[in-house]
């Protein structure tokens, strides 16, 4: 092995040993009396000498030249416990929980040892890290050796059962630090080593993260975002609607389609601020931060204070909402719970009743539950299911037609300028500089997103859309910055 291999063998193999034991950066520091920063630069540039080495393999107790995957062991009956708790809750879960749920009482020293053994027979990794919401996380992840060795070792049907079961929805370790396809074709990313270094290559996610569905401001440009950039999608919207219920509001697939589909079901920003907000929202809900551009300019120069209170408020009233995100996730509260579906179903079917057929008792089961079957297929990415769905429940007279055909330009042109709005006020600005930062890193999210039809780009609708949308504003700012 060349010198420069070995530097970097070894740089890797203190991130994997300091891993194993469920060290961060900051911990090995400490033992080496260094910085997290250096520490950081040993495993990802490499360790050059050899005073180096023996430092960091004293501190973890360990031979770094020894490589892990040469390790075979025998795995017993908690090892076995700690992959089978991992393989159930697909393929990751956090150290803790595995100690406090599923160990029964089993000591945290005898927990972590047993995780360390099997972790050194690369059949797990734990990995500490802050996650895209700023969160500390301490979890252990099933490897893909470690999919197959329990596998080998199930041989009680209740465990093959349960095995059949669960194995469709784990994701390795592998699999969990590649790219996905659209970072794979559009961004060029290569596979991370850990958790660390996928949060790293993708700094864009935490930032869509700190956007939410504010009433309609790029409501759609956000949710498609949330659904082709990032990782998951819990997070998106109003603290009050469920992923199925921010689907139909919010279908965030593409500018062009998304006007057309909201003009078809009549979604304008007027009736979704009604669904989001309730009659009362104008009276009740609209406080600080929805004040008019001018009325703010005006504010912060004849009463600075009454404005940095303003402010002050915003910023709170943010913080008491993600410490309720927060508990709700904690303690499996539904937010859902909380809202008045009754109001939003009977709101609902008065609005649109020919999405329904009042004779059809299936169809009036679905109203029940509150969402239809043929609103959540509108969700589809493909056109062709889309348009079959359009002319199903189009009104009569309208059939056989893609939606784009059933409005004149002039009425799509009023649509636009009434329901897509340039920001108005502070909330909405703060999401623009939001949407400035996520484009200086991910431009390519715009230009799919505002993709037009040739038809549109010829008739001007295009650029009302991009004007009002603020794509230049953001384009340029994103440059100039």
């Amino acid at each position: 092995m060349s010198e420069k291999n070995l530097s970097t063998f070894l740089g890797e193999q203190c991130r994997k040993y300091r891993k194993i034991q469920g060290l961060t950066q900051e911990e090995l520091a400490v033992r080496l009396n260094t910085t997290a920063q250096t520490v950081s630069n040993y495993e990802r540039q490499g360790i050059k000498d050899v005073d180096t080495e023996e430092a960091v393999a004293k501190a973890l107790g360990v031979n770094l030249r020894e490589e892990t995957a040469d390790k075979e062991g025998t795995v017993g009956e908690v090892g076995k416990e700690i992959l089978f708790c991992l393989l159930e809750n697909g393929g990751k879960c956090p150290v803790d929980t595995i100690i406090e749920k599923e160990m029964y009482g089993m000591s945290k020293e005898r927990v972590n040892h047993e995780i360390e053994k099997i972790a050194q027979l690369d059949m797990c990794s734990r990995d500490n890290y802050v996650d895209f919401h700023g969160k500390k996380k301490d979890d252990l992840f099933i490897t893909a050796k470690g999919i197959i060795t329990y596998k080998n070792l199930v041989s009680d049907s209740f465990h093959e059962k349960k095995l059949e079961e669960v194995l469709p929805k784990v994701v390795s370790y592998e699999m969990a630090l590649s790219p996905n396809r659209n970072e794979i074709s559009n961004c060029r990313l290569s596979s991370a080593k850990d958790m660390e270094e996928y949060i790293e290559m993708r700094p864009w996610i935490s930032k869509i993260y700190s956007l939410n569905i504010n009433r309609n401001f790029m409501a759609d440009f956000i949710a498609y975002l949330y659904r082709v950039w990032t990782t998951e999608f819990s997070s998106i919207g109003h603290y009050v609607l469920s992923r199925n219920e921010v689907n139909i509001l919010f279908p965030g697939q593409n500018i062009y389609h998304d006007i057309i589909y909201r003009m078809a079901y009549g979604f304008s920003n007027e009736w979704r601020c009604k669904w989001l907000l309730g009659e009362t929202a104008d009276d009740e809900n609209i406080k600080y931060g929805e004040l008019s551009e001018e009325e703010e300019i005006l504010l912060q120069k004849e009463a600075p204070e009454e404005f940095i209170k303003m402010m002050d408020e915003v910023e709170e009233e943010s913080r008491r909402d993600d410490e309720e995100n927060e508990y709700n996730e904690k303690n499996g509260i539904d937010p859902d719970a909380i809202w008045h579906r009754d109001y939003l179903e009977e709101s609902f079917y008065n609005e649109f009743p020919w999405v329904y057929d009042q004779d059809d008792k299936e169809t009036m089961e679905l109203v029940k539950n509150f969402w239809p079957k043929e609103l959540r297929d509108m969700c589809s990415l493909n056109c062709a299911a889309r348009r079959k769905t359009y002319n199903a429940n189009a009104p009569k007279g309208k059939e056989k037609c893609f939606p784009a055909e059933w409005f004149s330009k002039e009425e799509i042109e009023a649509f636009i300028r009434e329901n897509y709005k340039k920001p108005r006020n502070y909330k909405e600005r703060k999401m623009l500089s939001t949407l400035v930062e996520i484009n200086k890193v991910l431009p390519q999210a715009l230009w799919f997103y505002f993709d037009f039809p040739k038809e549109w780009e010829e008739n001007g609708l295009a650029d009302l859309v991009r004007e009002l949308c603020c794509v230049e504003e953001i384009e340029s700012m994103s440059k100039s910055e």
